[in-house]
């Protein structure tokens, strides 16, 4: 009688640990997706090691030589607005390029965070230069030295470069 009493308890016990086990991985599971944290780890695993398509697969109607021979401009005329602008279309191109080249993310930030190291070794150059857009885009007092102007265009040359689009 003992015996079967401990049994039908141990049972129950058995019963509510898988249960409560359940639960527990339901709400990691949930809480992975919400963060999306599995998401940009099935992404490196999966597609952020594919290789890159060359410039030619991006698209005929998208050009990144015209582009960049309009922002090289803007630096030769010496303007500080002209300079601005430089930085700011650069950082829009490689944002269109990432876009063309179906890396994933809402914003620009999230699209650089995709990014492998080995598909973009500058990434850390990238990230320093799009903080300086950011930085002349919200700060209206803002100086941009040509110095820094061309530091900033270097980098999103070399970007270009290694992502094999100019």
């Amino acid at each position: 009688m003992l015996e079967t009493i401990i049994n039908i308890l141990l049972l129950v016990i058995k019963l509510i640990a898988g249960v409560a086990s359940w639960i527990m991985f339901v709400f990691i599971i949930y809480f992975a997706v919400k963060t999306e944290f599995w998401q940009k780890k099935i992404y490196n695993i999966f597609i952020g090691y594919r290789k890159l398509p060359a410039a030619g697969d991006i698209s005929q109607s998208f050009t990144v030589n015209k582009e960049w021979e309009s922002i090289i401009k803007r630096l030769a005329t010496k303007d500080e607005a002209n300079y601005k602008l430089a930085v700011i279309e650069a950082d829009k191109l490689l944002d269109t390029v990432l876009k063309k080249l179906t890396i994933p993310g809402a914003t620009m930030g999230e699209r650089l965070k995709a990014i492998p190291v080995s598909q973009l070794p500058s990434i850390d150059n990238v990230w320093q230069a799009h903080r300086l857009r950011n930085h002349l885009v919200h700060t209206t007092e803002f100086v941009l030295t040509e110095t820094k102007t061309k530091q900033a265009i270097d980098i999103y040359k070399q970007a270009f470069n290694e992502l094999k689009v100019l």
